[in-house]
Order: structure tokens, then C-alpha cells, then sequence
């Protein structure tokens, strides 16, 4: 009988390893991010002091926030790759040898993870240009930098979107 210490390894099918980052991912930016720059969009609601460090924190959430996108990006990239090439949903590359797993429910499941992640990746974008108002408002409403020429909202780790994301426009 093997020893009763190790540890059973699992590993997750594509579609509930989506359904899991883009629910986290969901519930971080409405939990941490959007609350503070609602905070930051209202004037009156943080003192002078402690604006600069709210702006901080912000860059730091944002900072995260990238790589919590780039994570859920990868699950929907594990998705894609057990997908038929040619897009249809319906077929698994491995349907002939693997009748179990294609199931009606799983068809369904892998459809709404991939809604469930375009739904995201639209909030990503709105959160995305909210940061980058409020970065280039508190920069001196969109100056330019004399070092780069950038534009405030464009330079640090207020960058925006993942590189992919920002590529394909979605």
C-alpha cells in the first residue's frame, strides 16, 4: 500500500481552470479596483495629504490587476488549444479518442467560460480607461513627458491593457 503523505495530483480541465480565473479576476477588480477610483474620481472623498498615496495604491492594485489578467489570459489560451483549430466549439480535437470528456456539458461549459471571459476582458477595458483618465488628469490633464514624450496615462505601470488584449482590440 503507498504511503498515505502523497499528495494526489489533479489537475483541472481547461474550461473550470477559466471559469475559476476569470471569476477571481472579476471579483478582485470589483472588490479592490473599482472602489478606489471611485474614491479618487470624487474630489471631496480623500484629503490633500492622502491623495498621493491613494494614487500609489492604485499603481500597485493596477500593477496586479496585470497580472491577475495575464493569468486568466493563459487559461483561455489552455482553452483554446484543447478546441477544434478550425473554432467550431463543438468539436474537441480529441473526440475519437476521448468520447467521455466531449460531452454535451462540457461544449456548454467551455461556451460560457469563454463568455464569461469576454464579459471580463470588457471590464478590464472600462477599469483600463477609467485608470487612464484619472493617471492623466492627476499628471496635468494629459501633458506630455519632456523625457519621453509619452503621454502620462502610456509611461510606468499605467500602461493599460496586456500586450495581446491591446493587439487584437478585445
Amino acid at each position: 500500500m503507498p504511503p498515505m503523505t502523497d499528495v494526489a495530483q489533479t489537475q483541472h480541465p481547461p474550461d473550470i481552470c477559466l471559469l475559476l480565473r476569470v471569476y477571481s479576476e472579476q471579483r478582485w477588480l470589483v472588490a479592490k479596483v473599482i472602489p478606489l477610483l471611485r474614491q479618487l474620481e470624487q474630489p471631496d472623498d480623500i484629503a490633500d495629504g492622502e491623495h498621493a498615496a491613494a494614487l500609489a495604491y492604485l499603481e500597485v492594485l493596477w500593477l496586479e490587476a496585470g497580472l491577475r489578467a495575464a493569468e486568466t489570459d493563459a487559461a483561455a489560451a489552455r482553452l483554446d488549444e484543447h478546441t477544434d483549430p478550425s473554432g467550431d466549439p463543438n468539436r474537441d480535437r480529441d473526440r475519437d479518442s476521448q468520447n467521455d470528456r466531449c460531452s454535451e456539458a462540457s461544449v456548454v461549459l467551455s461556451h460560457r467560460a469563454r463568455r464569461y471571459h469576454a464579459a471580463v476582458r470588457r471590464l478590464r477595458r472600462a477599469v483600463d480607461h477609467r485608470v487612464r483618465a484619472l493617471i492623466a488628469h492627476t499628471d496635468g490633464a494629459g501633458a506630455a513627458d519632456a523625457d519621453t514624450g509619452a503621454a502620462p496615462a502610456a509611461r510606468g505601470p499605467f500602461r493599460g491593457l496586456p500586450a495581446r488584449e491591446a493587439a487584437t482590440g478585445g
